[in-house]
């Protein structure tokens, strides 16, 4: 099923582009032009890969084209942990055109059979495995139960040849033919959907929440602006991506036009090596993760001079900020979000993490004009909700 775009007042969206909120760009036209004018700048760290913008562009390209290619296009769905492929798979949906939900690489049957059937995709990108946990195996148990799913694409190792592999793909150096052109005139506008997101469902199922382009790419600009986060910066993201945060810090870094270094999974002495190792000036977490980095061992042999900003998504204890503050270089900002509205009050780098403790900053002032209008639950999928 294909959800349609949800309604908003062209009043709203009038006033929210006369005030520069809203655009007719997306984040589609931020990696373009990043690819364009500074092609051979880093633009993603992993693991395995180090992409420069060009290449981050030009695999987003051929994989939108492949998209495309699979004929009806509803939803591709994408669960992913902190690798390169998260990012060029969401900006190929973009730049194809088709909405994409991403959900947690940790969902399992329960989660994972609901997202499909609620959202009807078409098309599942998977890994083949991640920490022994074997993701074929379970979609071989919900496919029965998935009549909409067509296509799955698989990122791993040692795949048979009835899954399409898209890690190779993506790898291969020889340049397809593309129809740039075409691909062009599907390219969104700043007011179509852009995905459907769900919450975690600690209280029953996940809820869906639509997200235009703009309702997503506003959130990011505005933290960036907030955060300092500049083409200097470097953003390490080890919250998950499939998560509404770790998705916001892959756009703040397209925006940001800075480098993206990816964890797969938080581990704090590993952290302390990619902030040396790449030079990272900016990182989000939450208090427990500053806990366990402020506990390793050999905390201080690390250089973490590059540090310029660390962000808390909830209000941090005054003992972990001092020691935050004794021990690391940078500022800690504290910060509230959710699904449905991105961040919407943070502290500010001005201001002494001491003396607002306990508090997640002033409402940015954007935001009381944009969250009253971003948010769109699905009470089910044959009727999303209207705003």
């Amino acid at each position: 099923m294909r959800i349609p775009d949800p309604p908003i007042d062209p009043a709203r969206i009038a006033e929210f582009t006369r005030l520069g909120y809203w655009t007719e760009t997306t984040s589609n036209d931020a990696l373009e032009l990043m690819a364009r004018d500074r092609s051979n700048k880093l633009a993603i760290v992993d693991g395995r890969v180090r992409l420069s913008y060009c290449e981050y562009f030009r695999r987003a390209e051929r994989l939108a084209a492949h998209l495309v290619g699979l004929g009806p296009e509803d939803v591709v769905a994408v669960q992913l942990p902190n690798w390169s492929e998260f990012p060029v798979a969401i900006n190929a949906a973009m730049l194809a055109g088709i909405p994409f939900c991403q959900y947690h690489a940790d969902f399992r049957v329960r989660e994972v059979e609901f997202i499909l059937r609620f959202t009807e995709a078409s098309t599942l990108i998977l890994p083949r495995q991640l920490r022994r946990f074997d993701y074929l195996d379970m979609l071989g148990r919900l496919r029965p139960n998935l009549p909409h799913l067509r296509h799955v694409l698989v990122v791993g190792e040692d795949l048979t040849a009835e899954y399409f592999d898209l890690r190779r793909f993506l790898d291969a150096p020889d340049e397809l033919p593309l129809d740039r052109e075409s691909l062009r005139r599907r390219r969104p506008k700043g007011n179509d959907l852009a995905r459907t997101a769900f919450t975690s469902g600690t209280t029953g199922d996940p809820k869906a929440v639509l997200h235009l382009h703009n309702t997503t790419n506003c959130a990011a600009r505005f933290v960036n602006e907030g955060h300092r986060n500049g083409p200097d910066s470097v953003l390490l993201a080890f919250l998950p991506v499939g998560l509404n945060w770790g998705l916001l810090n892959v756009l703040q870094a397209i925006f940001a036009g800075c480098i993206l270094v990816l964890q797969e999974l938080f581990d704090a002495a590993q952290v302390l090596a990619l902030i040396e190792r790449e030079r990272v000036t900016h990182f989000c977490c939450a208090p427990a993760h500053l806990v366990s980095m402020l506990n390793v061992p050999d905390l201080d042999h690390y250089d973490l001079s590059s540090l310029q900003m660390m962000t808390t998504g909830a209000s941090c204890p005054i003992e972990v900020i001092r020691e935050v503050r004794a021990r690391f270089p940078g500022h800690l900002l504290e910060l509230y979000g959710m699904l449905e509205c991105g961040f919407q009050s943070h502290t500010m780098p001005d201001e002494d993490p001491e003396v607002v403790c306990g508090l997640v900053g002033r409402p940015l002032p954007q935001m009381a004009f944009v969250s009253s209008t971003i948010m769109a639950r699905i009470a089910r999928p044959a009727r999303p909700a209207r705003f």
